[in-house]
């Protein structure tokens, strides 16, 4: 018998991944790169997962409404991405991993880099 990460007791099932998605509203350090890349290094060590190649942070303005900053960081076992608003700040996050991952400890550490004033949370157990 497997139990999922949301407690349900399943007989045969267990996912192949776990999709964590975060829109937070109002962050700060929504124009700092640096601390994007901080981020992304300490919560990799903190939830036991192994980056695949650099992180790779760029800034985009092709339309003033859609400027901000993409951080994406390939993983052994998939992928982070994050999305940063210059005009909202807000910041839209999504880990995906074929690793069970403790979802409260990325909240915490979110909230320790980019303080949002609210934090909207779906996730997903994936299984095609």
């Amino acid at each position: 018998m497997y139990v999922s990460s949301s407690g349900v007791k399943c007989m045969t099932y267990k996912p192949w991944g776990y999709h964590l998605i975060l829109d937070c509203a109002d962050v700060d350090n929504h124009d700092r790169p640096e601390v994007m890349e901080t981020f992304v290094f300490e919560l990799l060590k903190d939830i036991g997962m192994v980056a695949w190649g650099k992180c790779q942070i760029n800034h985009f303005a092709e339309r003033e409404e859609l400027a901000g900053w993409t951080v994406i960081q390939p993983l052994t076992t998939s992928t982070l991405v994050l999305h940063f608003l210059d005009n909202t700040r807000d910041m839209y996050f999504d880990l995906f991993s074929c690793s069970e991952f403790d979802t409260k400890h990325v909240r915490r550490l979110i909230t320790k880099y980019f303080n949002p004033s609210e934090m909207k949370e779906t996730f997903l157990e994936r299984q095609a």
